[in-house]
């Protein structure tokens, strides 16, 4: 990704109120998380491959916090993601940046843009710079032609783009954008849709980490 496109993308999250911080590597994302999580608070994560990709599991697991960790064997996931809204810091990444500063996501269940929208006081999305896209409607595609793909397969469920590659709508009208592909998908992870255009509700609630390196889908 340009020098120049990151900065742009930088600047315009900052004008809509997000913070935002420039890491060069996956591998200096745990020592930022260290220096901003205070040790003893509690933390929770929504899926994300970004997160497995930078370790964090390993420092959310080392005792340092208290970590609610959804990939526990045995663990009451409804419970999970419900205390998720009360923690200290919630992780997650984002599906696609735009240059003007907005982020997308989406998920299957709704427990993951449910509590970025408005949950935890910190909120903290790893996203790789490979994530960002021109405009709305270039994050939305890259979400059904590369995101969601891929998602499906790793997390072995039966939908249609698992098998073709691809979004089961290849239109994409401007008239049915959001829609397209969720009616009529089997087993659709493309149920719930965010997209964060400005924080204004709690200051410096939500913090995007830029990774200049490929990360996550």
């Amino acid at each position: 990704m340009e020098k120049e496109i990151i900065d742009r993308t930088e600047k315009a999250l900052l004008a809509n109120g997000f913070r935002v911080k420039r890491l060069e590597r996956k591998e200096d994302v745990k020592s930022y998380l260290m220096s901003v999580m205070k040790e003893g608070s509690s933390c929770a994560v929504g899926g994300s491959v970004s997160l497995f990709e930078c370790d964090v599991f390993s420092l959310l697991r080392s005792g340092r916090y208290e970590f609610h960790d959804r990939y526990e064997e045995g663990v009451d996931l409804k419970e999970i993601y419900r205390r998720s809204f009360s923690v200290d810091y919630y992780l997650a990444s984002a599906n696609a940046i735009t240059e003007k500063g907005e982020l997308m996501f989406i998920d299957g269940r709704g427990n993951r843009v449910a509590a970025i929208a408005y949950g935890p006081d910190n909120v903290i999305l790893i996203v790789s710079t490979k994530k960002i896209c021109k405009n709305i409607r270039d994050a939305w595609l890259r979400c059904k032609r590369v995101a969601c793909p891929k998602n499906v397969k790793r997390l072995g469920i039966d939908a249609y783009c698992a098998e073709k590659g691809e979004c089961i709508n290849t239109e994409f009208s401007d008239e049915d954008l959001l829609l397209g592909g969720a009616r009529g998908c089997r087993n659709t992870i493309c149920s719930d849709t965010l997209i964060l255009s400005r924080q204004t509700s709690v200051k410096d609630r939500i913090t995007v980490v830029l990774v200049e390196e490929g990360i996550g889908y």
